[in-house]
């Protein structure tokens, strides 16, 4: 990256920029992730009632399994950004998304039980701690690093501008808000069968978030080492 730092406008453009130009794999990797969930979804909808355990745990599956689609997506956008691999396909980003899928799993519980605890004392540090490990995703199919270990790196890079971090990713949350909350009222007048389409369209525009969620960490980054930094972990252990 070229070491500008982004505001939500150079973010939205970049992002948009990178969405446009790699929409074909991003589409390709979220069909092949999201499809057969929905499916499951769909076919459940009518039971819903009767099978709430049952919706949960898919629901809950969806969760983990959509970390496999949002870490393709990021090694697709460094490629982009830095113009390698660009011969790559979207079996290939999701192949290597996959080895790192329990390293990532077990990072984001981690995560998860250091914000819970948080939330239990008193909800603001919750919140400050959440927007700390944004990146953790991102650390660990970009730089192979898991647990305690991506946590801090992330850390170390959001510390310092946690505010415009998680203010750009907010707006950037809040357009896809938007678009979902109009697909989910135009699907309302659509035959059933359509709000399975509606859902695979809304999860192939939430592409476009983990597009400006790894823009904004390699940007990050970049200025962080641009001002002689050493690696943001190294720093965050050195201070503590």
């Amino acid at each position: 990256m070229n070491g500008q730092e982004y505001g939500i406008k150079k973010l939205f453009s970049e992002a948009w920029s990178v969405y446009c130009r790699q929409f074909k794999k991003i589409a390709q990797i979220t069909l092949v992730v999201y499809v057969p969930i929905n499916i499951l979804l769909y076919l459940l909808g009518s039971h819903i009632e009767k099978m709430t355990t049952m919706l949960k745990i898919i629901q809950l599956s969806e969760t983990f399994i959509g970390i496999l689609a949002t870490m393709a997506v990021a090694l697709l956008v460094q490629d982009c950004v830095q113009q390698e691999n660009e011969a790559r396909t979207w079996k290939e980003y999701l192949q290597s998304s996959y080895s790192h899928w329990g390293n990532v799993v077990r990072t984001n519980l981690l995560a998860a039980l250091i914000v819970g605890a948080l939330c239990l004392l008193l909800l603001v540090p919750g919140i400050i701690w959440w927007g700390y490990y944004i990146f953790a995703a991102q650390v660990v199919a970009l730089r192979g690093k898991s647990g305690k270990d991506a946590l801090s790196y992330s850390k170390a890079l959001v510390k310092g501008q946690w505010w415009k971090t998680c203010g750009s990713l907010f707006l950037i949350g809040l357009a896809n808000l938007i678009v979902g909350v109009a697909l989910g009222y135009l699907s309302a007048y659509l035959p059933e069968v359509m709000s399975l389409l509606s859902d695979t369209l809304l999860d192939i525009i939430g592409g476009f978030f983990s597009v400006a969620v790894t823009l904004l960490f390699l940007n990050a980054e970049s200025l962080h080492k641009g001002k002689g930094n050493a690696e943001p972990m190294e720093n965050t252990e050195r201070r503590a």
